[in-house]
């Protein structure tokens, strides 16, 4: 295993992080994943991660990257594969990343530790952000575009790009793709909304899409996108109906839905109020919810499904004519705002949410 090495004496270890594997069945690459518990408190009382410095954050936040995603023509998308694995650690910090492992239970266990940087430490985003962007800078010279496309348009290792153009989106395309690779980070699952952007990519570097009924999607940073149609999609899935009504229940439910561009909030923002209403009440958790607020969520529940109906145009345009609308409005419980894009050209006019 290239990322971590034996250490053939054990005392070099400064700390070791407990580790264990989870199961991603939405994942189109790795479906079983290592996941490190940095967090894990050792003997001291203290963990890895309480004493690592986090490290500022260094790109835009998810809103900002989605919004000007809507914004372009024509898109692409890719992820690095691995990415925290392609950034070497300081030999000197390696260390305090130590593991125990063994192949199988018969042999015996053995102590690694790990030369890159890993997943589940604290400042593991940061270093890695980091060493991406330096790269970018780096580069600024002899690939131009693609410098300027990944100190913008990455969102940790989730690449959202775009184009007014084909041509202008090949061409970020093939800086990216070169660039990266100066520094061994390798582009993955690319999709786009015209698949003449990535004729050259290979079928097993596209992202796999998924099939829901009629409608084909795939996912990007927690939302659901169909390239066919360049709509946003969503879904639910809903919880068992066996099970036992309790506050756990609910809010389980309600917090399955990711909504980073807020255009589910007319429908979350009223289980949102039923999550207070259970608040006051001072439920325990696994306490069965009274007869009244049982019948509401159900009815809730029935409605939740229709989301599934609803699709969002990705893709919202911008010219000299553009309006700006925006609503706003509030009740004892809540309040809200609504903001919409009216444009007009040669073929009508559109309105974007």
């Amino acid at each position: 295993m290239g990322h971590m090495t034996l250490l053939n004496n054990p005392e070099e270890a400064r700390n070791f992080i407990p580790h264990h594997c989870v199961t991603k069945a939405d994942s189109s690459t790795t479906k079983l994943r290592v996941v490190f518990d940095a967090s894990c408190r050792t003997s001291n009382g203290k963990s890895l991660n309480d004493i690592l410095l986090v490290g500022p954050t260094l790109q835009d936040d998810i809103f900002t990257i989605l919004l000007r995603f809507r914004a372009y023509k024509y898109v692409l998308m890719a992820d690095i594969a691995k990415m925290y694995r392609q950034v070497q650690m300081n030999s000197a910090d390696s260390p305090w990343q130590c593991i125990l492992w063994r192949e199988s239970p018969n042999t015996s266990v053995q102590v690694y530790k790990l030369q890159t940087v890993t997943y589940g430490t604290s400042s593991a985003p940061y270093l890695a952000t980091k060493a991406l962007q330096q790269l970018a800078k780096d580069e600024a010279k002899s690939l131009p575009i693609g410098s300027v496309v990944t100190l913008r348009d990455f969102y940790v290792d989730n690449l959202m790009t775009g184009g007014a153009t084909t041509d202008e989106v090949v061409e970020i395309k093939q800086q990216v793709v070169e660039l990266l690779k100066h520094g061994g980070f390798p582009l993955r699952k690319f999709a786009t909304n015209d698949n003449s952007i990535i004729s050259d990519i290979p079928q097993a570097d596209r992202e796999e899409i998924v099939q829901l009924g009629d409608v084909d999607y795939i996912k990007t940073l927690g939302l659901k996108w169909s390239p066919s149609s360049d709509n946003f999609v969503f879904s639910y899935t809903e919880s068992s109906s066996s099970s036992k009504t309790t506050k756990r229940a609910i809010l389980s439910q309600i917090a399955s839905f990711f909504d980073p561009l807020g255009l589910l909030n007319p429908i979350i923002v009223s289980c949102k109020i039923l999550m207070q209403h259970l608040w006051a009440l001072k439920l325990d958790w696994d306490e069965s919810v009274p007869q009244d607020v049982y019948t509401q969520w159900q009815d809730f529940r029935r409605q939740l499904s229709l989301v599934q109906k609803i699709q969002i145009p990705r893709y919202v345009l911008f010219n000299t004519a553009t309006e700006i609308h925006a609503f706003a409005d509030a009740s004892t419980k809540a309040y809200g705002a609504c903001i919409y894009m009216v444009t007009r050209d040669s073929n009508g006019t559109t309105s974007s949410t």
